[in-house]
């Protein structure tokens, strides 16, 4: 108890504590941002590489433009990100098959070929479901951003903390302009990515 009023006594000891509690979780916290922009990164550039998306997103536009048809809707040139969400959901005349199917009956239909870029496309979107649990690339920035609003918290009260705040500071700024730098270049592909789509980024 008289420990207690005594550091309740002590000026700046939330800063104190907070510092400290950055300089604790700040190499935890890097690590994870890191592996979250490399998983992303790998991601995009996965999907913006695979020849055979581009089969399978062919069908689905040749599947699509069917259906316009015969509602009278005008053909498209290319699929929105959106469209794609809805491929599960919309069913044909039976009110059983939907687009999906189609598409895979198509392919499958192909015999050995269409067996080979289900194959292809599995091994080329590899690790897709990993980038798929990262929350948004929005998320990442902000959790980027915070890492390095950090090391402000420890410069500010670095002569209450010691050497070992001084120390911290000249390692941590390191890691973060390496994480700035990756995280510049995980927004790049996704960019490039959403432009692949022709979507706003």
């Amino acid at each position: 108890e008289r420990f207690f009023l005594a550091v309740g006594k002590a000026d700046a000891v939330s800063s104190i504590c907070e510092a400290f509690c950055v300089m604790l979780g700040f190499r935890e916290s890097a690590e994870e941002i890191r592996s979250k922009l490399a998983v992303l990164g790998s991601a995009c550039a996965r999907i913006v590489e695979s020849k055979n998306l581009g089969v399978l997103l062919k069908k689905v536009l040749a599947v699509g433009n069917l259906m316009n048809e015969s509602i009278g809707r005008p053909k498209v040139a290319g699929i929105r990100l959106e469209s794609l969400l809805k491929l599960s959901l919309t069913k044909g005349t039976d009110r059983k098959t939907t687009v999906i199917d189609l598409v895979v009956q198509m392919i499958a239909g192909e015999g050995g070929a269409g067996e080979a870029v289900f194959m292809n496309l599995s091994a080329e979107l590899k690790g897709l479901e990993v980038a798929a649990r990262v929350k948004s690339l929005k998320a990442v920035r902000k959790a980027a951003d915070d890492l390095k609003g950090g090391l402000d918290v420890v410069e500010r009260c670095k002569d209450k903390v010691g050497q070992k705040g001084v120390e911290f500071l000249k390692s941590a700024a390191g890691q973060v302009e390496v994480v700035e730098s990756e995280m510049s270049g995980c927004e790049k592909k996704v960019n490039g990515l959403c432009s692949f789509f022709s979507e706003d980024a």
